[in-house]
Order: structure tokens, then C-alpha cells, then sequence
């Protein structure tokens, strides 16, 4: 059996001394692990031109706080670009990403001014821009040579502006609205076809709101000079904008819409020229045309302005001229090209060049036509102008294979400077510049004239001496003594006036006053109806009288001219006549053809009664004799006419009227004259009969029918027929004269009513509210008033400052 010595272990040998190397190696290695892991990320940084940039020395900064080392410095495989490897922290590398941006600051002088000043000193560094959002962090970074504008993180918009000429935009040139710097312009660049130069500007958060399709951009740098009627003026908007330039944008039109995706502003020359495309709605290119024209085109350059009914429309881009082979040979043409705007010719914004050649070719058809215009009386400056012509001769538009479509061109009526610039030398030189001159003359000479004067030399003295007299007036002892009397005198008219109010005067005469105005306002109401009263009166003399007497004229000369006493004469004669007829004995055995004649008359007389023709005469002649005499009596009253004017007027006259009229119808419509004319035929036939041969062989039975005629002629004679309208003509006569003699007495009683009614409307004005009495009244009173108010102040500043009356204060 083996018996094997014990093993030894591993550990007996190590001493405890060996921790402590143990110990400094781990602490080491933390340490080692520590610093690399402190030490940052490294990020790389390329540059046109690293100038000043060291490695260990430089530094990254933002927002001038030290967030990175430059650690080292070196150039790109194929040397184009400068690498710089920036070691930066910890804390702030979660923060850059790819929309940082780095770029070098040294010291530098510039219109704008010294920027980097602290470099000097301390050596260039790297700033750098980055929002505040931690997000994928980025290694590779290209550098910019200037410092952005808009740096990230920074509220605002970018946009772009386009113009011809980008000689007066500059790098950092502010942007402006009403004043106020809103944004800066970046470095200017030309488009891809380089026609166009395009501007990136930094509009400002909350400012970049206001920009819409309604914006417009124009450069204000340097300055305008203009002059006018009023002299030199000199116009720029600030000293930063003459030294570094810039650009002003405004709204030329409310409500614009807002921008499109890829918006691009135009920049315009002057504001003018931004505020006059208002019909600019976007961003439009002109369509190029050309315009043939056969005069001078001397004074039209390329710029020149292409105008539609006066609104720009284009702009002249080149003129040049060209051959042309004709039957007579090679012939010399000037050629315009110009670039027309569809946009101001009214087309929608974004109007292909196709849709605008087809508006022309319409155009032309229609009448359009080009012509030269002067820009001015006084200037020889050319433009474009195009117009609408009525019954133009048909053209159309050529469209020439390579070449711009041309436009028709028509002679122009330009007019001649220099017969213009001779007229108005010649008006000029008709002034009467001579005479003036000699007037200007003569008026000074007239001053000096003046000035010499001994009388007007001696003004001051006499003013001194003056002045001493009035100073030893106002000194002497009658004059210091006026302040007692004017004290005394106060307190008396003091003690007046309240005499006077405790009295109750003005009262009084206030209300005395007030009841005048009341009896004026009645008297003022009453006239009032004067004139229409008046006038009534002289209507009634001039219209309704003299008609009324016309008619009464006819009623009465129709009455005399009735022949009743003829007929009265002829019928008692032949009465007379059948008596001595009826007494012979041969009238018994009258014939019996006589019978039916008799028995007519018998017929006649009984329809006559039958109509009651008799009793209608005499009613209506009866009707006829009260009415004139209701006017004789109305006649007679005529002096109580101006009493009781007003009633009769209204009620008596028109009666009256009405009943003479009703009386004067009723006699017209009387046939008298028939009755009259009838009865004397009737009459005159009997009377042949009777005196005829055959009359005396009338049968017995004519008794019978005389016997009536003569009860018809007593039934006449007793209804007083003949009495009745004898009475009736005089009575309307005895009326005539008297309504003649209230005529005759209307034109005086007129024209008192007249004076009356003048001395009324006086006597109202004197007295009324406005009139001269009143106001005087009121003034004298006011005036009172006003005295005692003075008086009393003067006392009260005398009793407060006696000597305020010498010295004037």
C-alpha cells in the first residue's frame, strides 16, 4: 500500500501584499474606462478652407458655450475638401442631427459691420446650430462658409424672390415690413437656365403669417432723386438699407390667398412698379413676341415698357432688324421682340405659353394692334402700346417656324418735340416780363418814398412824447381820485338794482311780454286768414258778379224784346172786330167748312190751357220779380259787407248764386217767344178770316168759339200777365243798378281790406316773437343785465385792488 504525501494548494503560497497591485490595476482600468467613455463622440466636419482652425485648440461651440475639441485636421482623399474631426459631449451629441449646421467664425468687417471681434484675441472656433430635439445622431457634417440665416429650431418661412438684376441684392441685406426689420436675404443665385436671379430669404415667426399671393416684394436700396414743381427731393428708407440695401414687402390688395407649394416672389424695382401689378397674381413668365414696325423706333431701348390701355403688360427685351427679299429686292425691316405677361393681359396665373398664343391670335383677329406712344409731352422716350381698333383691316397673327409669333403694327401719331419745346419758348417769351419788372420797380421806389417821409420820421417822437403825457395823467391827483367816485357810484347802482329786483320789475316786464307774445299769436292766427278772405272778395267782384248780371242782362232783354204790346193791340182790334161781326145777321149762316177751322182754334186754345203755359209764365215771372228783389235788398246791405264778410262768403253769396242761376235757367228755358210768335200768327189768320167774303157766311157756331178766345183773353188780362212781368223787368232793373253800385264800391272796400291787412301783418311783426321791438326789448335788457354784472365785478376787483385801476391791472 502507497501512501501518498498530502497536495499543497494553490493559495498557501500568495501573500495578502498581492491585492494591493491587484487593487491598482482595477482602479486603473475603470479609470481607463471612465475617461474613454467621457472623452465624446467624434463627428467629422468639411470645409472649403479651415484657415485659423488648430487641432487641440480650436473649439466647437453653441450659443458661445464650449461643447467640443478639434482633434484633429486633415485633408479628403482627393484634397478638395479640409476634414475636421471635432470630438464633442456627451450630453449634447443626442441633439445632433442631420439639419445641424457648422460653419467657422473669424473676424470680419462688412457694410453690415465687424462681426467675430473676439476672435482677435482668442483664435477662430466652430459654431454650430441645432434645435432642441434629441434625435439619430449623424457623424458627417458639410460646413457652410457664412452663417445661415435661418438657423434650426428658429420659427420662420423661407422663400424665394426672382429678379433681372440681383446687382443690389447682397448677402444679410435686411427685409422689411413698414419699417421693421422682419428677415434677411441670403446669398444670391442664378437659375438653372440662367435668365433669373433667385434670392433665399428668412422671414421671421410670427411675421412670415402675413405673406399671401397679395405680397409684393421691391428693393429700397440706395436712393431716389425726383424732381418737381416743389424742388430736389431725395427719397430712402433707411441708412442701413443705402449702405447695405434691402428689401420692403406690403399687401397691394386686401384678402390675398395663401401660398402654394414652391411659391416664388417677383422683386421689383421700386414700389411703384410692385403697386401697379396688382393684377399679378403669382408667379408668371413672359411670353415672348415679336412687333414689326416700319418708322424710326428712335427712343425705344430694351426695358421699355409694353402698356394695355394703360397698364404694363410687357417689357422690350431686344430690337434688331432684319432683311427682307421682296420683288424690288432686299429690304431693311426693324424687329421688337418683347415679353408679354398673360397674367396682366388677364389670363389665369399659370397660363401655358400655347393658351396665351391663342388669346393673341383671337386678339389680332378681333382688331388688336401694336404702336409706338411717347412716355411724355416733354421726352422724345418710346414704348409699346397695345390698342383695340373698330373696323380694323383683317390681319392675323404670323407665326413664323423658330421664331416668336409677330404682332401687326399700325403707324403712330407721335408728336414733334421740337415744334412743342418752340411753342412754349414762344409763350414764354410773350410774357410780359418788362412791364413787371418796371411795376416791381416803381413799388419800391413808392416804399422808399415812404420811408423818407418827415411826418413818418417824426411817428416815434410823437409817440414818446405821448406817452409821457399819458404817464403824467394817469399820475395826477383827478385821476387817483376816480377810484372813490367809481366806488361810490358801484354802491349806488348796486343799491338800484336790487331795488329793482326785490320790486319785481323784470318780473313784471317778463311777464308782461309773455302775454304780448299770446295776444300776437291770436292777432298773427287771424291775419293769416286775411288774405284768403281778400281774395274770395276779389274773386267774387271780378268772376262771380259780372256773370250773374250777364245773365240777368239776357233774362231782361229777352223780356223787352217780347212784342206783348202788339199783341195786346192786335187782339183788342180784333175783338173789336168780330163784335160788329157777331152783330150782323149774315154770320148766322156761316158755312160748314168753317166749322173745322173753328174747331182747330178750339183745339189750339184748349191745349194751350192744358199745358198751363199762362200759370208757368207767370210763376216763373213771379219767381223771377223775388229774386230781384233779393238782390236789391242784398244790394242795400252791401255797406255791412265788411262786417259780416266771412259769413256771406260762405253761405249767402252762394245761395244767392245758385238762385239767380236756378232763376235765369228756368226764364231761358221758357219759350215765351214761341208762345208769342204762335199767338200772333193765330191772331193775324183770324184776322184775315174775319175780313175775307166767305167770313161773312160763317155758321152760328163761331159765337161759341169767339166766346171762348175772349175768356182766354180776360183769363190773360186779369192774371196780370203784362202788370206782372213790367214789374218783374223793373225790379231786375232797380236790382242791376244796385249790384252796378256795390260794384263800383268793391274796388275801395278791396283795397281797405288790403290797407287793413298790411297795417295787421305790421302791427304783428312789430310785435312778435322775432321782430325788432321784442329783440331791442330783450337787448336793452340783457344790455342792463350785462352793465350791472360789469359794475359789480369792477367794484368787487377796485375793493380787492384799488390800485389795479391806475397801473391797468
Amino acid at each position: 500500500m502507497t501512501v501518498s504525501p498530502p497536495r499543497k494548494s494553490v493559495f498557501r503560497n500568495l501573500s495578502i501584499v498581492w491585492l494591493v497591485p491587484l487593487l491598482a490595476l482595477g482602479v486603473s482600468l475603470g479609470i481607463a474606462w471612465q475617461s474613454f467613455a467621457d472623452r465624446g463622440t467624434l463627428i467629422e466636419i468639411s470645409f472649403d478652407n479651415a484657415s485659423g482652425v488648430l487641432s487641440g485648440e480650436t473649439t466647437l461651440r453653441y450659443r458661445d458655450v464650449v461643447v467640443g475639441t478639434v482633434e484633429d485636421v486633415r485633408f479628403s482623399d482627393d484634397l478638395g475638401r479640409v476634414l475636421v474631426y471635432v470630438r464633442v459631449d456627451n450630453d449634447v451629441a443626442p441633439f445632433i442631427d442631420e439639419e445641424a449646421t457648422f460653419w467657422v467664425v473669424r473676424p470680419e468687417v462688412s457694410a453690415r459691420g465687424i462681426s467675430g471681434l473676439s476672435t482677435v484675441l482668442s483664435g477662430v472656433y466652430i459654431e454650430g446650430a441645432w434645435d432642441n430635439v434629441a434625435g439619430a445622431l449623424a457623424y458627417e457634417f458639410q460646413g457652410a462658409d457664412t452663417p445661415p440665416l435661418n438657423q434650426p429650431g428658429r420659427p420662420g418661412q423661407r422663400i424665394t424672390l426672382a429678379t433681372d438684376d440681383g446687382t443690389t441684392i447682397s448677402y444679410g441685406s435686411p427685409v422689411l415690413y413698414r419699417g421693421v426689420e422682419v428677415g434677411r436675404l441670403e446669398t444670391p443665385r442664378l437659375s438653372a437656365d440662367g435668365r433669373t436671379v433667385l434670392v433665399d430669404a428668412f422671414i421671421d415667426a410670427p411675421h412670415d403669417q402675413r405673406l399671401t399671393q397679395a405680397t409684393r416684394f421691391w428693393d429700397t436700396s440706395g436712393f431716389e432723386l425726383s424732381f418737381g414743381a416743389s424742388g430736389f427731393s431725395v427719397d430712402f428708407d433707411s441708412l442701413a438699407s443705402l449702405v447695405t440695401g434691402g428689401v420692403v414687402f406690403d399687401d397691394v390688395y386686401e384678402n390675398g390667398e395663401p401660398l402654394p407649394q414652391g411659391y416664388v416672389f417677383t422683386l421689383y424695382e421700386t414700389e411703384e412698379d410692385a403697386r401697379r401689378n396688382t393684377l399679378v397674381r403669382g408667379p408668371s413668365r413672359g411670353v415672348p413676341f415679336a412687333i414689326e414696325f416700319s418708322e424710326s423706333v428712335n427712343g425705344l431701348e430694351a426695358g421699355d415698357d409694353v402698356t394695355y390701355q394703360g397698364l404694363e403688360v410687357g417689357v422690350v427685351t431686344e430690337l434688331r432688324s432684319r432683311v427682307i427679299e421682296t420683288a424690288l429686292g432686299p429690304e431693311l425691316s426693324l424687329l421688337v421682340n418683347v415679353s408679354i405677361d398673360p397674367q396682366r393681359m388677364g389670363l389665369p396665373a399659370g397660363s401655358s405659353r400655347e393658351e396665351t398664343v391663342e388669346f393673341f391670335r383671337f386678339a389680332v383677329e378681333t382688331g388688336m394692334r401694336a404702336r409706338l406712344a411717347t412716355e411724355s409731352l416733354l421726352s422724345s422716350d418710346l414704348r409699346i402700346e397695345l390698342v383695340v381698333l373698330d373696323n380694323a383691316p383683317f390681319a392675323r397673327l404670323s407665326e413664323p417656324d423658330g421664331e416668336p409669333p409677330r404682332l401687326p403694327s399700325i403707324e403712330s401719331n407721335l408728336s414733334d418735340f421740337t415744334a412743342t419745346a418752340e411753342g412754349v419758348l414762344e409763350r414764354i417769351n410773350a410774357l410780359p416780363i418788362e412791364e413787371v419788372m418796371q411795376q416791381a420797380i416803381s413799388l419800391m421806389e413808392a416804399f422808399e418814398q415812404l420811408a423818407r417821409n418827415e411826418d413818418l420820421q417824426r411817428v416815434p417822437g410823437s409817440t414818446v412824447a405821448l406817452l409821457d403825457d399819458t404817464r403824467a395823467l394817469v399820475g395826477s391827483e383827478a385821476i387817483q381820485a376816480i377810484p372813490a367816485q367809481l366806488e361810490a357810484a358801484v354802491n349806488d347802482l348796486t343799491a338800484l338794482v336790487a331795488d329793482v329786483r326785490e320790486g319785481g320789475a323784470v318780473e313784471s316786464l317778463n311777464s308782461a311780454l309773455a302775454r304780448l307774445d299770446e295776444a300776437m299769436v291770436g292777432i298773427n292766427t287771424a291775419s293769416q286768414s286775411a288774405p284768403a278772405l281778400a281774395e274770395n272778395l276779389a274773386k267774387l267782384t271780378e268772376e262771380d258778379i259780372p256773370a250773374v248780371l250777364a245773365e240777368l242782362q239776357g233774362v231782361a232783354q229777352t223780356a223787352q224784346d217780347l212784342e206783348l204790346d202788339e199783341l195786346v193791340a192786335s187782339a183788342t182790334a180784333t175783338l173789336n172786330r168780330i163784335d160788329a161781326l157777331i152783330a150782323q145777321e149774315a154770320v148766322q149762316s156761316i158755312p160748314g167748312a168753317v166749322t173745322a177751322a173753328i174747331e182747330d182754334v178750339r183745339t189750339i186754345v184748349a191745349d194751350v190751357r192744358a199745358e198751363g203755359a199762362v200759370q208757368a209764365l207767370g210763376s216763373s215771372l213771379r219767381n223771377l220779380d223775388r229774386a230781384m228783389a233779393d238782390i236789391s235788398v242784398a244790394s242795400q246791405d252791401a255797406p255791412a259787407l265788411t262786417e259780416s264778410l266771412r259769413r256771406i262768403m260762405e253761405g249767402d253769396i252762394p245761395e244767392l248764386l245758385a238762385e239767380l242761376e236756378s232763376v235765369a235757367q228756368t226764364a231761358n228755358e221758357l219759350e215765351l217767344q214761341a208762345l208769342v210768335d204762335s199767338a200772333s200768327g193765330t191772331l193775324s189768320r183770324v184776322d184775315a178770316l174775319v175780313g175775307s167774303q166767305e167770313t161773312l157766311e160763317l155758321p152760328g157756331t163761331i159765337n161759341d168759339a169767339l166766346t171762348e178766345m175772349r175768356l182766354a183773353l180776360t183769363e190773360l188780362r186779369e192774371g196780370g200777365v203784362v202788370e206782372n212781368l213790367n214789374a218783374t223787368l223793373q225790379s231786375a232793373s232797380d236790382a242791376a243798378g244796385s249790384v252796378a253800385e256795390s260794384v263800383e264800391d268793391l274796388p275801395q272796400l278791396t283795397a281797405r281790406l288790403e290797407r287793413l291787412v298790411a297795417e295787421t301783418e305790421t302791427v304783428v311783426q312789430s310785435y312778435g316773437e322775432r321782430s325788432d321791438f321784442n329783440t331791442q326789448t330783450l337787448s336793452a335788457l340783457r344790455e342792463v343785465q350785462n352793465a350791472a354784472r360789469a359794475i359789480s365785478d369792477l367794484a368787487r376787483e377796485i375793493e380787492r385792488s384799488p390800485n389795479s385801476l391806475i397801473f391797468g391791472r
